[in-house]
């Protein structure tokens, strides 16, 4: 698989030092201390075109950032709602008060075709996948005033826009046959193919001192195969047992370009792609008051993507080695009584590079950056009949998110929390009615360390916090019945 650049040697190297900022040291430093002075809050304009905005061409994300992802937005609402925490700084960027504008406009097509047979000892699934995805993001200066003249020269601190095209093409198929023995063979393959034209422009007293915009035409392609093989065993009806090798992918893309002061960085991080190898169990017991899924995996993440801090305060996306993931999962269901029943979900990632690229700043045994080594959810759910067509039901859940790593001005320690949730309800033929306690211990979790829009500075970090203790009702009302 060929690969977007050449991401060896100069283009992801780090300066772990500052680098020398020349005659506008003073500047910069002026610039670094009006960000830093507290204001309240802005409400950044925001423009949306209709579309959706997720990549659905991108797969093979390790499952640690997908659990990250699942169990920042799980029932009960545990994390799905996040924003600043009262007074806290906010970084956005503001000389003389004026604020940097946000503007993000998307559009994207998606198609997709699917044809299969579902009977007889061969089923089969075949399909193709287009998507033709734009965007267009601005980030500006609103008449940020004189001082950007006296500071910087022109009358423009940070103007950033990125216009991306990216068309992906892909083609997949899947078969499954039953073999003697109670054995089954599942193999698919997909086919894909993305081409994107991005083009960066910056101008401004920060980017490039200049009103003039700095232009960067960034063109990437690149195509491949994604394989998947699966074999099962199936002894009883109530007992799978399987090993499954499968290859995964995400494209490439582009970072934005840096301020003047910092490091020219790369201005592209390429593809990465994954084979994960996984063993395990379905099981059900008891007559089905019991089921209890598990399942061990190891995977080789190669040219993984992971974020790069400078200490000037910029960001960048780089292509870091070659990491190794491994780990476990368990899943259990059991009816304690006809009426009580536990659920819990656990995992453990261990997940760390173990091939730096020559010439970067990455290090073998670093921690790859947002996947929590421990994972775990837990509920407990009561549910009662108390008259002809009621059903009380009570329910208290618990979800933890372990310790894991992101990226801001530094590398950051993201602590592990815990959030409670408690839930009351009545069930009727046509309706639920709920009274529910989300995070009912009102734990101030930190969820992650947020970037500036423009560059982030070293006295402080803003930070994703999760809800905070709410209490309410909720109705619902099936017009059709349940």
């Amino acid at each position: 698989m060929e690969g977007l650049t050449d991401q060896g040697g100069d283009l992801v190297r780090r300066a772990r030092e500052p680098m020398p900022l020349g005659q506008r040291a003073q500047d910069a430093a002026l610039v670094g201390y009006l960000m830093e002075q507290p204001v309240a809050a802005p409400q950044p304009r925001a423009r949306n075109l209709p579309g959706d905005e997720e990549d659905a061409g991108a797969a093979g994300v390790s499952r640690g950032q997908a659990r990250k992802r699942v169990e920042h937005t799980g029932p009960g609402h545990d994390h799905a709602d996040t924003f600043p925490s009262g007074g806290a700084r906010i970084a956005i960027g503001h000389v003389g008060g004026r604020l940097l504008v946000p503007r993000h406009d998307v559009g994207d097509f998606l198609a997709r075709l699917l044809t299969s047979n579902t009977s007889g000892p061969l089923q089969w699934i075949l399909g193709g996948f287009y998507q033709d995805f734009n965007s267009t993001d601005d980030v500006f200066t609103n008449t940020p005033g004189p001082i950007a003249v006296e500071v910087l020269g022109v009358p423009s601190l940070h103007d950033v826009g990125n216009s991306t095209n990216y068309k992906q093409e892909a083609a997949f198929g899947e078969a499954s046959y039953k073999l003697p023995q109670n054995l089954q063979l599942t193999a698919g393959l997909r086919y894909y193919s993305y081409h994107t034209a991005e083009e960066l422009a910056e101008s401004g007293g920060l980017p490039n001192g200049s009103l003039i915009p700095t232009v960067f035409n960034l063109p990437a392609s690149n195509s491949g195969e994604s394989p998947k093989v699966n074999l099962s065993y199936l002894p009883s009806d109530n007992l799978t047992l399987y090993m499954q090798a499968v290859k995964g992918f995400r494209p490439g893309g582009g970072n934005t370009p840096p301020p003047y002061a910092c490091p020219s960085n790369p201005l592209q991080y390429g593809p990465d792609s994954l084979w994960s190898y996984e063993g395990g169990e379905k099981a059900r017991l008891f007559d089905d008051r019991v089921v209890a899924n598990s399942a061990a995996y190891y995977e080789r993440w190669s040219g993984i993507q992971q974020s790069v801090a400078e200490t000037c305060g910029a960001s960048y996306t780089a292509n870091a080695g070659t990491a190794d993931v491994y780990g476990g999962e368990f899943e259990l269901m059991a009816r304690i009584t006809d009426h009580l029943t536990l659920t819990n979900s656990a995992g453990f990632t261990h997940a760390r590079i173990v091939q730096s690229v020559p010439g970067g700043t990455f290090y073998v045994g670093e921690q790859v950056q947002d996947v929590p080594t421990w994972t775990d959810s837990t509920s407990l759910e009561l549910t009662h009949p108390v008259a002809e067509g009621y059903e009380l039901v009570a329910r208290a859940s618990n979800v933890f998110v372990g310790s894991m790593t992101d990226v801001s001005y530094a590398i950051n320690e993201v602590p592990s929390h815990d959030i409670v949730n408690l839930r009351l309800g009545l069930n009727l033929e046509r309706a639920d009615i709920d009274l529910f306690l989300d995070n009912a211990a009102n734990t101030h979790a930190i969820l992650g360390n947020t970037n500036a829009l423009s560059f982030n500075v070293a006295t402080f970090n803003r930070v994703a916090t999760n809800q905070p203790r709410t209490v309410g009702l909720d109705i619902n009302y099936y017009f059709g019945g349940k």
